[in-house]
């Protein structure tokens, strides 16, 4: 008979403390938010349907429809970046954007069909689906075409993809991969949308964003900073 090797246990998973941005907003938000999103949901990934930690493991994967704009625009600019990065070939506006096109539609239709509450590890939620609120066809129209279509239009006439395209891919130090770092004990999780190195030495830094600019974004930029030195 054919004999396999033992399959290993997965590690137990630890609940570890650690720093992003997206922990320091919740908690100047909502200590109580907070709580429920990083200690009162863990494991609620495997926890079975009812009970409520698998509730509030569902329910805070929930994006409001500005929050998914901006990651639906995230996740193009990768996918154009990744493939470029891995070919030398980058994709044109128009296959970008009909791409994104199927692929916002199919999230909108699987969030409305509340699919989410099955595999909230995979499916997209909406707040405006979950929570009822009512929204016009003319409203989720208007934001598709202004945010997400007219943010990566927006991308391909910008002068940073230019820069992009000029610049060695074997200059390109990182296109969207997490990562962490670690300061005075503390582990300090960043995910920088792209870097690359110009002709000079120095490390470019570069985080899309989609809405308004914040205060805050100040220190997301600083700890990239100081992530960007000790890793490069």
């Amino acid at each position: 008979p054919r004999r396999y090797p033992p399959v290993k246990p997965m590690a137990d998973l630890q609940n570890e403390f650690s720093w992003s941005k997206s922990r320091h907003d919740k908690f100047r938000e909502c200590r109580r938010a907070y709580f429920n999103a990083y200690y009162g949901s863990w494991g609620g990934w495997s926890a079975p349907a009812g009970s409520p930690v698998r509730e509030l493991y569902v329910l805070k994967k929930l994006s409001s429809r500005w929050q998914w704009a901006g990651s639906v625009v995230h996740d193009a600019i990768k996918q154009l970046l990744t493939r470029a990065r891995a070919t030398g070939d980058f994709w044109p506006l128009e296959r970008l954007l009909e791409q994104t096109r199927q692929k916002s539609r199919m999230q909108f239709g699987a969030s409305r069909d509340k699919g989410y509450w099955r595999e909230p590890s995979r499916i997209v939620g909406l707040t405006e689906h979950e929570y009822g609120e009512p929204m016009a066809d003319a409203e989720w129209k208007r934001l598709y075409e202004a945010v997400i279509e007219g943010s990566l239009r927006a991308f391909f006439q910008s002068e940073v993809l230019e820069e992009i395209r000029r610049t060695p891919r074997d200059r390109w130090l990182g296109v969207d991969e997490l990562d962490h770092w670690f300061f005075e004990g503390t582990k300090i999780w960043v995910a920088v949308d792209f870097s690359y190195r110009d002709a000079e030495g120095r490390v470019h830094l570069l985080d899309w964003k989609t809405g308004k600019e914040r205060g805050v974004d100040q220190t997301q930029v600083a700890s990239y900073a100081l992530y960007a030195r000790q890793k490069w």
